[in-house]
């Protein structure tokens, strides 16, 4: 741990006034820039989507359940899959506490991915999730939204991810991790609103397009806090194993290692979560 400087509490007064002006500006431009993000052109969804639930087919105007925003989760789990996405593991771990007050302000959340129906249940199941979960296997969904490469687009170099050509370090992989923002008007019209992947895929609120999740709306709800995120930790949290001198840890490898227990996977497990993290 690098060492830090000890003053007396008048001066850490005046340098924590320092960083909060900081603080406040990055908040101020934090805000334009989900005003530029409502603000995005939609692309109308012309294709009918179908995907296997638990329960059977399940399409994706039925996702929406009653609401007029989706949030997807694109889990990064393909069919066979022998290892469970970390990140992606940590991100809807801490899902279910959020999901009323999303579905209280008009928004409906689920995951997809690309594995069978049967093998997304095991490992639904195995860690107790509740959320809706369903499976695109028989669908064309995430070819179509950028995070399944087919092994031709990934030997070709025309595998796109992250509104560029995938890097090189996705080089024979065929699925990959992001979140992707839907609307459905009344005449039951769907349009994709925003998409994220990669490093800024885990904040949730400012994508949402309807003024109702960031203001007061016409029927009289509160406005859903910015501070709300899903699956974003505390910035100002450094985890740490044990004692302070020994090296921090990444969220999902903190995760990793307090939910080993519910990671039975036929993995060998034993060097650390680098081989199941997605970007």
């Amino acid at each position: 741990m690098d060492p830090h400087r000890i003053v007396a509490k008048t001066e850490w007064i005046e340098a924590r006034r320092g960083l909060l002006a900081k603080e406040k500006e990055l908040t101020r431009l934090r805000d334009r820039l989900a005003e530029e993000r409502r603000a995005l052109p939609w692309v109308k969804i012309e294709k009918t989507y179908v995907f296997d639930g638990p329960d059977g087919k399940v399409t994706l105007t039925e996702l929406f359940d009653g609401r007029s925003q989706l949030f997807i989760k694109h889990f990064m789990m393909g069919p066979g899959a022998q290892t469970q996405c970390v990140g992606c593991s940590f991100q809807v771990d801490h899902i279910e506490g959020i999901l009323v007050h999303l579905n209280n302000h008009d928004v409906t959340y689920a995951v997809v991915a690309r594995a069978p129906i049967e093998e997304i249940e095991a490992v639904r199941k195995r860690m107790g999730w509740k959320f809706p979960w369903v499976s695109s296997y028989r669908s064309d969904f995430n070819y179509d939204f950028d995070v399944s490469f087919t092994p031709d687009h990934v030997a070709s170099g025309r595998a796109i991810y992250n509104f560029g050509s995938a890097p090189e370090w996705a080089a024979g992989i065929e699925d990959l991790s992001g979140q992707s923002v839907f609307f459905k008007d009344d005449d039951g019209n769907i349009y994709l609103t925003y998409a994220s992947f990669g490093a800024r895929r885990r904040r949730v609120p400012h994508h949402l397009p309807n003024p109702r999740c960031d203001a007061e709306g016409a029927r009289g709800e509160r406005p859903l806090s910015q501070s709300c995120r899903l699956g974003a930790a505390p910035q100002h949290v450094r985890p740490r194993r044990r004692g302070r001198a020994e090296r921090p840890v990444s969220l999902p490898e903190l995760w990793l290692r307090c939910s080993r227990a519910r990671l039975s996977t036929t993995a060998d497990m034993s060097n650390g979560s680098r081989d199941l993290v997605c970007p």
